[in-house]
């Protein structure tokens, strides 16, 4: 389909990531720090939370809606001349990278930033073959099991296989049995990986959870202060400053601490650990939808609410494991109040287990009391009574769909 494009996504200039936890994190602090700097950037991210447009962002903006359908129009010329070839018709999510690649290339960005939608080997996204790529590895761990394997170094090779011919590779610091696979793949390729590490590269506050240092190379920043809070984000900024600081020598450009310093002091991710206030109910908002996120962003929600109990409110999509979930909330909850998400706005196909079934699987806690709410608008209703601070979380279209009704 991209060939009768003209190929578009072998004209810009990829930054693309992989990995269990904080894809799409890691991929707003690269645009966001890239912007800064004075670059137009493309951003590329799954799922979106309001508007499919935020899949193919020019500096963290909508396109417009004319541009958005001069760009599909020209991808659905090409997908009718795809459907009559063996291949078919292609899906909503490959069709929706195509856009993406395409109006990055008429849009004549400096830098487009991809995440992938699922594990890499096979990944829609995962079709440029410039040596001049920038493959980034987020936080490695076990998730869609069914498809990218059952162990950590099956699941570790399918997003190490982002990694083409001479790629710059930049990765967080993996457990050894995942860095062995990254570095096979690596040297396959006939490239080599740099790992961020924690003291190396970056080191934590430990009195303020939101505050931490880097220093890599020529960038030095003290007790810089992140509007993302927990150690999971800042793992995430400092893998996005050392691919920023890596750019910066491979394309000749001064860094500006100022700019890094502010950006990072103001930034806002809708949907991850997001916290706001509505009719003086205090929520917080996080898309953790496996143990790996869930465990991060409950040690980050913790050490930022030290002694609280929360009211969760929870949906999660089919195939996950939300056992594990529920259990490691239940440790911090007053209440969880499981509900469902509508798959219409997001993913076509993306589908949220049933409530009932979640509270059958879900091991009883005495101290803990678990409500069902058949829709995310009665959920919230019912959440918003409680005078508590409210956690929503399990899925980042339940969150996308709370977001939605607080608007209203």
């Amino acid at each position: 389909m991209l060939k009768l494009l003209g190929n578009p996504q072998e004209k810009v200039r990829v930054i693309h990531l992989a990995g269990t936890s904080g894809k799409g994190s890691t991929a707003y602090f690269i645009s966001s720090l890239l912007i800064v700097h004075g670059f137009k950037v493309g951003l590329h991210f799954k799922p979106h939370v309001f508007d499919i447009r935020e899949r193919f962002q020019i500096n963290n903006t909508l396109l417009s809606k004319e541009k958005t359908t001069l760009y599909a129009d020209k991808v659905f010329e090409a997908i009718e001349k795809v459907k009559e070839t063996q291949f078919g018709s292609p899906t909503y999510f490959e069709t929706l990278v195509a856009i993406a690649y395409y109006a990055f290339f008429k849009e004549n960005v400096d830098f487009a930033v991809i995440e992938t939608g699922l594990g890499g080997l096979y990944d829609g996204t995962n079709i440029v073959k410039n040596p001049s790529k920038i493959a980034v590895i987020t936080r490695l761990g076990i998730d869609h099991t069914a498809v990218l394997g059952k162990t950590k170094a099956e699941i570790a090779y399918q997003k190490a296989k982002i990694i083409h011919s001479k790629n710059t590779v930049i990765s967080l610091f993996q457990e050894p049995v995942q860095r062995r696979v990254i570095d096979a793949v690596a040297k396959e390729e006939k490239t080599s990986v740099l790992y961020v590490k924690k003291r190396t590269h970056y080191s934590l506050n430990k009195k303020e959870s939101a505050h931490f240092s880097y220093h890599y190379r020529d960038l030095i920043l003290h007790n810089v202060y992140l509007n993302a809070p927990g150690a999971f984000q800042i793992e995430n900024a400092a893998l996005a400053l050392t691919v920023l600081q890596v750019l910066s020598k491979k394309y000749t450009f001064s860094l500006s601490q100022t700019a890094i310093v502010h950006m990072l002091g103001t930034i806002q991710i809708a949907g991850r650990y997001q916290r706001l206030t509505h009719k003086n109910i205090n929520l917080v908002l996080d898309g953790a939808h496996n143990a790996q996120k869930m465990k991060a962003f409950l040690s980050g929600l913790s050490y930022d609410y030290p002694h609280k109990k929360f009211v969760f409110l929870v949906a999660f999509k089919k195939g996950k494991n939300s056992v594990s979930m529920m259990e490691q909330m239940s440790k911090y909850a007053k209440e969880i109040v499981i509900t469902t998400f509508e798959p219409s706005k997001q993913d076509m196909y993306d589908f949220a287990q049933p409530p009932s079934l979640v509270l059958q699987q879900t091991k009883q806690n005495k101290s803990v009391t678990l409500t069902v709410k058949e829709t995310p608008k009665l959920a919230l209703q019912y959440v918003l009574t409680k005078k508590e601070i409210v956690v929503v979380t399990g899925s980042l279209y339940l969150v996308s769909q709370i977001l939605s009704l607080l608007r209203l």
